[in-house]
């Protein structure tokens, strides 16, 4: 694999046409699993270079014409605009019938309120933060 998920599909991965659509990752720890996954919606894949630092000259071009054709949007798939409400709604159904649970709607702590804002500070809105590599962290 690449620089970024969308730059190929591999095994195991929701492909469409030969072209990566989901794009996962799974970490876990003694007492816990997460998995992350995205699905671009609309849009133009090539975008995904703009998040990437590149060391050489001619990488990010080189990058940005691999993964149009490497990687797909929903849009691209369904020949139609899905919005994220729509998305969203479609996923949290599967996984309740996939998992037999029920979901309900709730309101952040204020632990995780401010955990939200400090990391929006710290991390997300700094673009040497967001445009870098870096370890995983807690």
């Amino acid at each position: 694999m690449g620089l970024a998920c969308y730059d190929g599909p591999s095994d195991y991965q929701i492909t469409i046409g030969g072209r990566k659509l989901v794009c996962g990752a799974v970490r876990s720890t003694e007492d816990a699993v997460s998995v992350q996954c995205t699905v671009p919606l609309f849009g133009e894949t090539r975008q995904i270079a703009d998040g990437l630092r590149f060391d050489m000259p001619g990488q990010r071009m080189a990058f940005m014409a691999r993964i149009g054709y490497r990687a797909t949007t929903l849009e691209s798939a369904l020949g139609r605009r899905v919005e994220l409400e729509e998305a969203t709604s479609h996923l949290r159904e599967g996984f309740a019938k996939a998992l037999n649970i029920t979901f309900s709607a709730g309101e952040l702590t204020e632990a995780e309120s401010f955990r939200a804002s400090s990391l929006r500070i710290q991390k997300y809105a700094n673009d040497d933060w967001t445009k870098g590599i870096h370890p995983v962290d807690n």
